[in-house]
């Protein structure tokens, strides 16, 4: 009996579960003791029986905990965490990297070239070899097309499928986006969309405020561009936001804050990192476009942030350092999962691909990355 008690604990515990040599005989020992206690000698016919239900509800009781954990780690979505190690990398350039889903790819600059990581093959492809270094702050990728800007401010484009590269004179400043075959970029006067098959382009919006402290949010077919004003009670923060389908400006919204940092567009909602100069760190909140009012959503500190449908990733700060932890937003409250739990290493750089995927960067020695998908 005594070893069918011990093949039926091994059968009952998942494989990434372990249990300590010392747990295991504590659990036998019980088993055993429960076993002598429910059977009564005349009833042999029925011991089978007995023995299979004592044993089976000692089990429930004694790794019932790690049970519980085991599956709330695996309910939650349906790919595990996947942990990306890129051999003889910089950490500048993981950083910036760009996940994308549909070709399972890493698209990542490293000085004067860029290259595409393969999840699958856990190979590595050079995509552009440039006599200039890339400048990582103008990159954009897809599977069709790959933008990037050097010194000369500068912008090229690559169609992926064609190989046939072409080049902008164009002075852009920071933000490029891409939405399928359409390139969102602003100069020193406003927000322009290209055309990539075309290279027809379209000015979408003229600058008149004071500055910004984020780039747009691109979500589907709508844009938000942020711009900073003076008022009579300090500077306010506008949202203007447009339709790139018929190219027409669909709303403006305005919130109370200076700042407006990392602005995202989510699920028919403006989110940002909202502040004022004499706040000690911003608060997290969201404008929602259907009736213009905001609302404030209660985090412990942060530094940065990033947001999918109801998932929510956040640099939690801690004593002198921060780290990412990504919660599940219902209804304004915060629920923490168990993602990260077991990294020990700082986690930064939270974000979000428009299908859904996570991404974040580990400071260990390898400068491992970390993709959850959370769709």
């Amino acid at each position: 009996m005594p070893n069918n008690i011990k093949q039926l604990l091994d059968e009952s515990i998942p494989a990434d579960i372990t249990l300590s040599e010392e747990n295991k005989q504590r659990i036998l020992r019980k088993a055993n003791q429960q076993l002598q206690s429910t059977i009564h000698p005349k009833k042999r016919l029925f011991r089978p029986i007995f023995s299979t239900l004592a044993i089976i509800s000692l089990l429930i009781i004694l790794i019932g905990p790690s049970l519980s954990n085991w599956f709330s780690t695996r309910s939650s979505f349906n790919l595990p965490l996947e942990k990306v190690t890129i051999p003889n990398g910089d950490y500048s350039s993981f950083i910036h990297s760009i996940f994308i889903k549909d070709t399972n790819e890493l698209i990542y600059a490293d000085k004067k070239t860029i290259y595409s990581y393969s999840l699958s093959s856990h190979s590595r492809e050079v995509l552009i070899e440039s006599s200039e270094n890339i400048d990582i702050y103008t990159l954009a990728a897809n599977k069709n097309w790959l933008i990037w800007g050097e010194k000369n401010n500068n912008i090229y484009i690559l169609n992926r499928e064609t190989t046939l590269q072409k080049e902008q004179k164009k002075t852009v400043l920071g933000d490029i986006q891409l939405q399928e075959d359409m390139l969102i970029y602003n100069d020193a006067s406003g927000y322009k969309q290209l055309n990539l098959i075309t290279m027809e382009e379209t000015n979408l919006h003229d600058f008149t405020g004071i500055g910004r402290n984020s780039k747009a949010g691109l979500y589907d077919n709508l844009l938000v561009i942020p711009e900073q004003f003076k008022s009579n009670n300090g500077n306010t923060t506008e949202f203007y936001v447009y339709d790139l389908t018929t190219l027409k400006q669909i709303g403006k919204y305005g919130a109370p804050y200076k700042a407006a940092e990392n602005v995202i567009l989510m699920n028919n909602k403006i989110y940002a990192a909202f502040s004022n100069e004499d706040e000690n760190s911003p608060i997290l909140g969201y404008i929602d476009l259907t009736d213009g009012t905001f609302h404030k959503i209660e985090t412990p500190p942060f530094n940065n942030y990033a947001v999918y449908k109801n998932y929510l990733a956040l640099s939690i700060v801690d004593k002198n350092t921060d780290t990412v932890k990504l919660y599940r937003l219902e209804n304004e409250n915060l629920e923490e999962l168990p993602t990260f739990n077991k990294i020990k290493e700082r986690l930064v750089m939270p974000r979000f691909t428009d299908d859904g995927a996570l991404i974040v960067n580990g400071e260990s020695a390898d400068f491992s990355m970390y993709i959850q998908d959370v769709e």
